[in-house]
């Protein structure tokens, strides 16, 4: 639970177990690190949260550095619960585990599919699980591409 807004500018994360993000703060992803959520994990983001994924604090992530958030399996998970996503630069591309959405879930993108919130990557080994819950609303505010293989 952040005071404050906090960006992570460098080194990588690697996310064992049940890891939370609550509060009514800001956890931006700035870093060009490679960062992982281990099998039979979660990094979940709790109501009035927001996370910002914009590798690079000076200019726009490449296209390259759209997913340097790796799900490492199909039990590795991101869960996003009455809160905002925010992706400012050039989007970021999820495969592998499972991304959920619960509650009302905002996200701010870009409008282009090359800079889109990307699920999946044409890949069938690497497809991404969608887990659109009951009752979930995804307020979407830019591009979201569903590139999942199957």
């Amino acid at each position: 639970c952040f005071d404050r807004d906090l960006t992570f500018t460098q080194g990588q994360m690697f996310i064992h177990g049940d890891v939370f993000v609550t509060g009514t703060n800001k956890f931006s992803y700035a870093s060009t690190g490679t960062s992982y959520v281990a099998p039979h994990s979660t990094l979940y983001f709790d109501t009035n949260s927001t996370f910002s994924y914009s590798p690079r604090l000076t200019n726009r992530h490449s296209l390259s550095e759209r997913n340097l958030i790796k799900l490492t399996d199909k039990t590795s998970s991101i869960f996003f619960d009455e809160c905002s996503l925010e992706l400012p630069d050039s989007g970021w591309q999820l495969t592998n585990g499972t991304i959920y959405f619960n509650n009302n879930v905002k996200i701010y993108g870009q409008s282009t599919k090359d800079n889109s919130f990307e699920f999946g990557n044409a890949t069938s080994n690497e497809d991404l699980n969608i887990n659109i819950l009951s009752g979930a609303n995804i307020e979407s505010y830019g591009y979201i591409n569903y590139n999942n293989a199957n």
